[in-house]
């Protein structure tokens, strides 16, 4: 942000289903060290995930012929080789129609 003063955003999408996933996030910041601030934040942040919401449900992916990736997606690309190598020796977790989800998924 300049002169010093940082925020940076932690986001963490979590999968619950075939069509729900639950975002988790973090603001860290160097300044307005007050609460009244956090406020503000996590209101602009859940704008941007209102924002993205929107975008993200008129993805239509089962239409492509296969998965097109760039550049910025390696780190996704290459985790999903390594999860789906450790897959294939057996470490899966069960799928979650087989287990009861307990918690808050907040709709946005």
């Amino acid at each position: 942000l300049g002169g010093g003063v940082k925020m940076i955003t932690f986001v963490n999408t979590v999968p619950i289903s075939e069509d729900r996933c639950v975002n988790r996030f973090a603001l860290v910041r160097n300044f307005a060290g007050w609460e009244g601030f956090d406020g503000y934040a996590r209101n602009a942040m859940f704008k941007i995930l209102g924002e993205d919401k929107v975008m993200v449900e008129k993805l239509t992916p089962e239409r492509l012929a296969h998965e097109f990736s760039l550049g910025p997606d390696a780190p996704q690309v290459a985790f999903r080789a390594l999860r789906q190598e450790w897959v294939d020796m057996g470490y899966a977790v069960p799928p979650e129609s087989s287990r009861p989800r307990r918690g808050l998924a907040l709709d946005m």
